[in-house]
């Protein structure tokens, strides 16, 4: 899939997730309207990397989360590691001990 389709895809998919429609994240951001924002969800409009930044900022991302090809496997997981990264400290050492645990008995970590 070409990145401005990734770009779009990854957009849409997190702005939903937050609960906003086009309208809430163009409020949030003063260069982008509507049918702007609707070309970018459908992968029609290049973004620069300044852009890309921007939105990511908005969306409570990090950029790299809108660059990614994510398939139906993974889809899920740039909402949890949002999550995840939103828990408390003893919450967030907790799980990371049995992701570690997890991932080293299946020959994935040393």
């Amino acid at each position: 899939m070409e990145l401005a389709k990734i770009i779009g895809s990854n957009v849409q998919r997190i702005r939903k997730s937050r609960g906003w429609s086009q309208t809430d994240l163009c409020k949030e951001v003063s260069w982008l309207s509507t049918p702007r924002l609707s070309q970018i969800e459908a992968g029609k409009k290049q973004l620069t990397i300044k852009s890309v930044q921007k939105l990511a900022d908005i969306l409570d991302v990090r950029p790299f989360e809108l660059l990614v090809d994510h398939d139906e496997k993974t889809s899920a997981l740039p909402d949890m590691f949002f999550l995840v990264t939103n828990l408390p400290k003893k919450e967030r050492e907790a799980l990371t001990k049995i992701m570690g645990a997890v991932l080293k008995s299946n020959g994935l970590m040393g």
